[in-house]
């Protein structure tokens, strides 16, 4: 009887390490209401194009080192070039302007987007797409 219970408690002790090791480092996590990250527009008049970003917030307090999840649309002459979806590993922080950055040319636009440790996402948009 001695050897089940103390057998039980392992059992039971390390199901409790592994869910708290899933609540507060896996990434998949459900997210609520969408914030606006932020608004670039092309110092280009003729080849107009405009980058928006939404952060969304953890729908969860325990999301603590969770990526961020990130709305990015694009857009050109009034129309949509891409609108996609993408995570930024930022340990639950909130996004700022350290997280993206913006480079303009003639012919097109290229987005980095940075987690915590400085590896980068990087997008290149064309403006005739």
């Amino acid at each position: 009887m001695k050897k089940t219970v103390i057998i039980l408690s392992v059992v039971v002790v390390l199901q409790a390490v592994l869910n708290i090791y899933c609540i507060f480092f896996m990434s998949d996590v459900k997210y609520s209401d969408n914030e606006k990250w932020f608004v670039e527009n092309s110092p280009y008049l003729d080849n107009y194009c405009k980058i928006t970003a939404f952060q969304a917030e953890p729908g969860s307090p325990l999301a603590l080192n969770g990526s961020t999840k990130v709305t990015i649309s694009v857009y050109s002459q009034n129309k949509e070039l891409a609108c996609f979806e993408d995570y930024i590993k930022n340990k639950g922080k909130p996004l700022d302007e350290t997280n993206y950055s913006v480079e303009w040319h003639e012919k097109y636009v290229l987005l980095k987007l940075y987690d915590y440790d400085k590896q980068y996402h990087s997008y290149r948009f064309y403006y005739d797409d």
